[in-house]
């Protein structure tokens, strides 16, 4: 059975907020995953991680996304953003524009 298209789970413990992506990230979840983002982030309490271990395919706005919380945490001096074991499917894609530090 293929993974959803599209599927992102959020999980909330003592240790932060995970985000999971499942299948692809896209443009429809861009907008919920970065008002999550941005009010953890400016809280500043616990780590928000995006988890995309299982993730086929980001698309340049979800992409953007990733990139926007990513200096939204380093301008705020944080080291709370975190992405978890990127897919090789989002290594490459990471790799060709650049940003796989």
């Amino acid at each position: 059975m293929s993974a959803p298209r599209g599927l992102v789970r959020v999980r909330q413990d003592s240790q932060g907020v995970t985000v999971q992506v499942v299948g692809w990230g896209r443009m429809q979840q861009s907008v919920p995953l970065r008002r999550l983002g941005e009010s953890c982030l400016a809280d500043g309490s616990a780590p928000f991680r995006v988890d995309l271990r299982h993730c086929s395919y980001l698309d340049s706005t979800f992409l953007g996304t990733l990139l926007c919380l990513q200096r939204m945490a380093r301008k705020l001096d944080q080291g709370q953003f975190q992405l978890i074991s990127p897919s090789p499917e989002c290594n490459r894609l990471f790799k060709q524009i650049g940003v796989d530090e």
